[in-house]
C-alpha cells in the first residue's frame, strides 16, 4: 500500500507530539502536585524560611519587609480607620496588620527604630508590605532612599 508524502508528514506529527505529551507526563514537577511550584501563590507558614524573608507578617511575632513612605498629597485625607491623615503623626499602612495594632518598625540598614499605630490600608505599590507616615519615615532614616528592608515587631493586637 501506498502512503502519500502527505500522509507521512501527517503521522510523523502525530507520533512526535505523542512522544512530547508522554515525556511531559512523566515528569516528576507537575503543576498541580508537589513539584516546584506547587504553593507558589500560598501563605507561607509562619516560622518557615518565606515567611522570615518577607513573605507574611507574623501574628504578634516579627517579619522582614519592605517598607516605603507615604509621598506628598495624603495630608487630611481620611484612612480607613476613619482618621484624617497627618504626616507628622507615628502611622502606618499595611494590607494585613489589623488596624489599631501598634507596630515596631527596625530599619534593617541602620538598626533605627519607631513605633508606629496601624490605620490605614497599603501600600499600593506591589513588593511592598508596609507605608510609613513621613515623620515614622524620617525617624528610621528611610526618606531619603523611599524604600528598604525593615523589621516588623508587632506590639499590640
Amino acid at each position: 500500500m501506498y502512503i502519500g508524502h502527505r500522509s507521512r508528514i501527517g503521522i510523523s506529527a502525530i507520533l512526535a507530539a505523542g512522544v512530547a505529551f508522554g515525556l511531559a507526563s512523566c515528569s516528576s514537577h507537575s503543576v498541580q502536585g508537589r513539584g516546584w511550584l506547587a504553593g507558589y501563590h500560598s501563605e507561607p507558614e509562619i516560622g518557615s524560611r518565606a515567611y522570615r524573608s518577607g513573605g507574611g507578617e507574623a501574628p504578634l511575632g516579627s517579619s522582614h519587609v519592605v517598607a516605603s513612605w507615604y509621598g506628598p498629597g495624603y495630608e487630611g485625607r481620611r484612612t480607613a480607620s476613619g482618621d484624617k491623615f497627618d504626616p507628622k503623626h507615628f502611622s502606618a499602612a499595611s494590607k494585613t496588620l489589623p488596624l489599631g495594632s501598634i507596630v515596631r518598625v527596625t530599619n534593617l540598614r541602620n538598626g533605627r527604630s519607631v513605633e508606629v499605630i496601624i490605620n490605614d490600608r497599603g501600600p499600593l505599590a506591589p513588593g511592598r508590605s508596609i507605608d510609613l507616615s513621613r515623620a515614622a519615615a524620617q525617624q528610621i532614616g528611610l526618606t531619603k532612599n523611599g524604600i528598604g528592608q525593615v523589621k516588623l515587631t508587632r506590639l499590640s493586637e
